[in-house]
């Protein structure tokens, strides 16, 4: 059977991190989520690594924060390749959702790039950078936002504009998710679930 560990035990005895919570974790075992650094009350996106042999600390990156202009992050998924979406609160200007990567060599430094979808929750990524996510709010539906190309498909079960929460995207590009709608005078609440893809719709 399993064990459920603490992040936290897994770290530096010296770290200045607390981890909060963890959204995703990747093949590698990559886990992203977000922490509290030192005395600082604001969130930090972390990526955290565990050690090669289990036995050393893990290393924990923070993602989101390095630049002044960035006062708190969250980071909601991460890729087999390593890529991390999250959420950025910018002192200069809205929350928007961003991209975090390596850099191509190794003295590279890592590349944290707005996506251009606004405050969106970037709940899964794939391996080509695909990222099913939504808008909560009033206007409440989910989409797939894909690179090069940008947001391309607004999902809805009842083909009605109802909305639709995505939860996961897979490396086809198939989304799944659910929703809740109204139907008929008396307003009964009917929920459902469904999975698209192209050329397919939703099923």
């Amino acid at each position: 059977s399993g064990a459920l560990l603490d992040l936290n035990d897994l770290l530096a005895v010296d770290t200045e991190w607390v981890l909060i919570e963890a959204r995703d974790i990747n093949d590698s075992g990559q886990i992203v989520g977000w922490g509290y650094v030192g005395d600082d009350e604001e969130k930090h996106a972390f990526r955290f690594t565990p050690s090669s042999d289990g036995i050393q600390p893990g290393t924990v990156e923070d993602i989101g924060t390095a630049d002044p202009d960035h006062v708190a992050s969250d980071a909601y998924a991460i890729n087999n390749w390593g890529d991390v979406a999250l959420r950025v609160l910018n002192t200069n200007g809205p929350i928007y959702v961003g991209v975090w990567q390596e850099g191509e060599e190794v003295d590279d430094p890592p590349t944290l790039t707005d996506i251009g979808i606004g405050s969106a929750y970037p709940n899964a990524m794939n391996d080509f950078g695909q990222i099913a996510a939504q808008y909560n709010g009033q206007n409440h539906y989910g989409f797939r936002y894909s690179p090069g190309v940008g947001v391309e498909t607004f999902l809805s079960l009842d083909g009605e504009g109802a909305p639709m929460e995505v939860e996961d995207i897979n490396n086809s590009g198939q989304v799944v998710g659910g929703t809740g709608f109204y139907v008929g005078k008396g307003k009964k609440f009917r929920a459902g679930v469904g999975r698209y893809t192209d050329g397919v719709g939703i099923e």
